[in-house]
């Protein structure tokens, strides 16, 4: 790091904070004003933000956004960076600043973006940050961050390669979220084959109709839906041999089930649709529903036919997310014979594995490539980027 030297922020840039606007300030349509959520990920997006009329945009010119602007969040995801892009001015809201190079310094913008997001920067901002519900810095304690500083040509030298790496990189990350989008598809449309007896011929053009031998009954008709009910603490145990079952999974353990037959629980409050399967009793609490499997299904059939439904669409509440009874059991349900029940389960089974382990693969790669952008970005301010281009 020859020739480097260290500053503080402030030796660098200006920062000036948005206007607080007022909520009786927005307008459907107007001059945009800039609020904390519209930056992220090194970009300004206009998307959910807020508008004004010219006059009162007039009234508070002094807080113009213009192309290439930097813009930094001082509230909730602090330290988020983005440069507006669009060709229209727009206004700053408040907990927002925005970055101005100092004309004396030679400072290339993007190496101060980039310098932003590097692990040193955000760690130290992280814990400077003050705030319980959400977190603030203060646009002092931004400037007072010291940044290594180079020669304006490294710094360009760094944005062109930090650049070079990252769009690299962001575009394996694009082909690994389109991977997943198409697998996640796949797995709604092998759902709908397998029960609508066509998973034979998933692959070609595929029938809606039920198969022949098939039959469809109402939910409600084939089960008998129970509430769950509120557990005791006394009777909660941290080793027991039932588990006691809320709709976001097992919460503790108790000596005494609520039933012991292989019971389906189903989330009715919080974590609605939520399918759960026990094989040998529990205890399922009040936000959700139980009943016994009977013989009609395999319960792993079960399993993925309830499964395949998304029963969170039937969610029917604005406040607390809630699965009203009479909806579960007005569901329907396609019934096969046994022998092509087990069929069908061998076959999701088979063809899910594979695609869990490529969806499993593609979450390896996504923390990888995290792990790589820090360690790229880190590498970029304490001279280790441009010394290994320079040796190579």
């Amino acid at each position: 790091m020859t020739n480097w030297k260290t500053c503080k922020l402030s030796d660098v840039v200006n920062l000036i904070s948005g206007f607080a606007y007022k909520s009786s300030d927005w307008k459907e349509s107007g001059v945009p004003v800039l609020k904390i959520t519209n930056v992220r990920n090194g970009r300004v997006r206009l998307e959910g933000c807020s508008y004004i009329t010219e006059k009162l945009a007039d009234e508070t010119i002094n807080f113009q956004i213009k192309k290439g602007d930097l813009l930094i969040t001082l509230t909730g995801e602090i330290g988020a960076t983005g440069f507006y892009s669009e060709d229209f001015k727009a206004r700053l809201n408040q907990r927002v600043g925005r970055l101005i190079p100092k004309s004396d310094v030679d400072v290339n913008l993007r190496y101060v973006a980039y310098f932003l997001e590097s692990p040193m920067a955000r760690e130290i901002m992280w814990s400077t940050a003050k705030g319980i519900a959400q977190a603030n810095i203060s646009p002092k304690e931004v400037l007072g961050l010291d940044i290594p500083l180079p020669s304006i040509d490294e710094q360009h030298k760094i944005v062109e390669l930090l650049e070079d790496h990252l769009s690299r990189l962001d575009a394996a990350l694009a082909d690994v979220k389109q991977a997943k989008l198409k697998a996640a598809q796949f797995r709604r449309s092998l759902l709908q084959a397998a029960f609508t007896g066509n998973l034979d011929a998933h692959d070609s053009e595929m029938e809606t109709e039920l198969a022949e031998d098939w039959r469809q009954e109402r939910f409600g008709d084939i089960f008998k839906v129970k509430y769950g009910k509120a557990i005791d603490k006394s009777l909660r145990m941290e080793f027991a041999e039932y588990p006691v079952v809320g709709s976001a999974g097992v919460m503790t353990y108790t000596k005494i089930p609520l039933t012991t037959e292989p019971t389906i629980v189903i989330g009715r409050k919080g974590n609605v649709g939520s399918i759960q399967i026990f094989k040998e009793g529990c205890y399922p609490i009040d936000t959700t529903y139980y009943m016994p499997t009977i013989s009609d299904f395999d319960i792993d059939f079960l399993t993925f036919q309830l499964t395949s439904l998304e029963l969170v669409k039937l969610d029917s509440s604005t406040a607390t997310p809630s699965l009203r009874r009479e909806d579960l059991e007005n569901v329907q349900l396609v019934v096969p014979p046994m022998e092509e029940q087990l069929k069908i389960v061998a076959l999701l089974e088979s063809h899910l594995s594979r695609l869990d382990s490529m969806l499993q693969l593609g979450n390896v790669m996504e923390k990888q490539s995290a792990g790589f952008r820090r360690s790229l970005l880190q590498a970029a301010f304490t001279g280790q980027l441009t010394k290994e281009v320079g040796s190579v």
